[in-house]
């Protein structure tokens, strides 16, 4: 019999025993196993804030899995929230503050407090101030595991402070997405993404084409796979024009469509060589709201170099044959 049976038995008989408590003194018992689970949501750069559920076990996380509260559509988190628990408790994580005490390259650096940290960054910040303005700080940021809460350009801490600090330089454009902004604007007119159709008006499409869209393995906005299951679901046909048969070719049951890295341009202008000749664009559109149509469509027939940008021009450098060139365009 163990001590604490012992101890259990002495009391139920009504008899505690002094020497027995006295045993016991400094004994803690064996801690019982506390498995919880924690809603929590991801906080890394993309900002889709997807919900996780965090399986605690002893207060180590042992998985992470989507959430779905019943709302549709669920927002289902991507591989890397799902396993953020591995960068938790990786063993290069950094906990605390380091300094370097070796030259520069060395990989040599000491623990420091957190008060000391703060007053070394503190104290170079009003240096460079003091001598060069607060122009000289670069906001070079995007990046953390809480990067659009902390880091982001125009609502994040850092922009707060260093504003409230007397000013610094930033980047006059976001780092991830600078190209599909200006595309936005160029398309819609106005401020990027926020003129355009909702993810569920993809159901309605007659055709789906995720040109180099990996949405499978890569997030672009949490409910895009979702939606593009609902139009599979419906029947909609989606293609995906990647060098890489990814899984979203796989998972939508997509056609996949090969091409050579770097030559996109090419098979896009072959395809409008097609709407051209074939007169099959809408022109009274493109009259309104098409800016260097005429320049555009001479060089696409050959007119400004003598080279017509047709399929067969195209195959030979993409590597995607004609008639698929021909077909695509004309769907």
């Amino acid at each position: 019999m163990n001590c604490y049976a012992e101890l259990a038995e002495n009391l139920s008989a009504g008899n505690p025993e002094l020497v027995l408590l006295e045993r016991m003194k400094g004994i803690k018992p064996p801690p019982a196993e506390e498995e919880k689970d924690v809603i929590t949501t991801c906080t890394v750069d993309c900002g889709g804030t997807c919900p996780l559920q965090v399986h605690l076990k002893n207060g180590i996380i042992k998985k992470i899995t989507f959430y779905d509260d019943g709302e549709a559509p669920p927002l289902q988190g991507c591989i890397r929230g799902l396993n953020f628990h591995y960068r938790v408790y990786a063993p290069d994580r950094l906990k605390y503050p380091l300094i370097r005490v070796g030259m520069r390259g060395e990989g040599r650096f000491k623990r420091i407090s957190w008060e000391k940290a703060i007053s070394i960054i503190a104290g170079e910040m009003k240096r460079i101030k003091e001598s060069y303005g607060p122009e000289a700080i670069l906001e070079c940021n995007y990046s953390g595991s809480t990067g659009v809460v902390l880091h982001a350009t125009i609502w994040g801490a850092n922009y707060h402070l260093l504003n409230c600090f007397g000013g610094r330089t930033a980047f006059g454009t976001l780092t991830s997405n600078v190209g599909a902004s200006w595309a936005s604007r160029f398309t819609y007119g106005d401020i990027p993404y926020e003129d355009a159709n909702s993810f569920s008006d993809i159901v309605n499409s007659q055709l789906i084409i995720l040109w180099g869209l990996n949405p499978a393995e890569n997030r672009f906005g949490t409910e895009t796979l979702h939606w593009l299951f609902r139009a599979k679901k419906k029947g909609i046909k989606i293609i995906c024009i990647d060098p890489c048969r990814t899984d979203s070719v796989k998972a939508l049951g997509a056609e996949w469509i090969p091409v050579k890295p770097s030559t996109d341009t090419a098979m896009l202008i072959a395809m409008a060589f097609v709407l051209i000749t074939e007169d099959i664009y809408d022109k009274d559109y493109a009259a309104k709201y098409v800016f260097g149509l005429d320049s555009y469509r001479d060089y696409v027939l050959g007119v400004a170099d003598g080279i017509p940008k047709s399929p067969e021009w195209a195959a030979k450098i993409t590597g995607v044959p004609a008639d698929i060139i021909t077909r695509l365009a004309r769907e």
